[in-house]
């Protein structure tokens, strides 16, 4: 991965959002497909790179925060078919 952003480093350019992209030039260049993935993968590829590592660690960080909510919660109890459970039962669950 190191290698990688080095690589990206090395060959970075600052282009503005739009780029030059006229329609003339992107229905010149294949469609919008391929001009969008040209500039997501070559002109954008560290920005790609570092939204994708945050958003890792994010899901990864919720992962743990809803298991350690759910081992910290303790056990439930399980009702029987028929079972009433008494008001101060029901106030604790909630």
């Amino acid at each position: 991965m190191l290698a990688e952003f080095v690589i990206v480093l090395a060959g970075i350019t600052f282009v503005s959002a739009r780029g030059g992209a006229t329609p003339e030039a992107i229905a010149e260049a294949g469609g919008n497909s391929k001009v969008f993935c040209q500039a997501l993968f070559d002109q954008m590829l560290l920005p790609f790179e570092v939204a994708s590592v945050i958003l890792l660690v994010a899901m990864i960080g919720a992962i743990i925060l809803v298991k350690r909510e759910k081992s910290a919660g303790g056990a439930t109890r399980a009702w029987e078919p028929g079972e009433q459970p008494s008001s101060e039962a029901a106030e604790e669950e909630v």
